[in-house]
């Protein structure tokens, strides 16, 4: 049987959660590119961590290594898809609300507010945090301890220099108005981080 491909509920939705994530590149391109070096470095170590862990993910599960396979783990494949689905939600809502000033890659200039709806009414990187639960959600689903451990660790770490760099440009950039609005706000992890 392909480990990749059953035919039931679990993924249906798994796979239509991640066809909305590709989807997302399209409906909302960076308006943007940065000249930066370290901005530009950063995300393509974000986008390499990315691709590592869905990969190593795949390929433990297709040779079956690490993998759960006793039924009472199943939960482990419906807490993949609610990492999913959160991370879907996450990152839409937090891509509706900035529209016309969306920049993936840096802030664009000094007139810009940050953003006081939705999820940004709690966190400072609502869209880090989805993306997080997204890329965790895979070896989630496919029930692979090992590979959620190295996705754990390799996206928090990918992602906690991202969100110092982009906070230290927006300071940079928006001054005190940033600093405020940060105070109020979580970084990653509601009412924790």
């Amino acid at each position: 049987m392909n480990p990749y491909l059953q035919w039931n509920l679990s993924y249906i939705l798994f796979y239509s959660i991640t066809a909305l994530w590709l989807l997302e590149l399209i409906l909302f391109p960076s308006k943007n590119k940065s000249q930066d070096y370290k901005e530009q470095r950063s995300f393509y170590m974000l986008l390499l961590t990315i691709v590592s862990n869905v990969f190593i993910t795949l390929l433990f599960t297709y040779y079956r290594v690490f993998q759960i396979q006793e039924s009472p783990w199943n939960s482990l494949q419906s807490l993949g898809l609610i990492f999913c689905f959160g991370g879907i939600v996450l990152r839409y809502t937090s891509r509706l609300l900035p529209d016309k000033s969306f920049n993936r890659v840096a802030p664009m200039d000094k007139t810009q507010v940050p953003f006081r709806q939705g999820p940004y009414r709690v966190l400072r990187h609502p869209l880090y945090l989805g993306l997080f639960l997204l890329v965790l959600g895979v070896p989630t689903f496919f029930k692979n301890p090992v590979a959620m451990s190295f996705t754990v660790f390799s996206m928090a770490r990918v992602l906690n220099r991202r969100m110092e760099l982009k906070e230290k440009n927006m300071e940079m950039l928006l001054g005190e108005t940033y600093r405020q609005w940060k105070k109020r706000r979580y970084r990653f992890i509601p009412f924790i981080y």
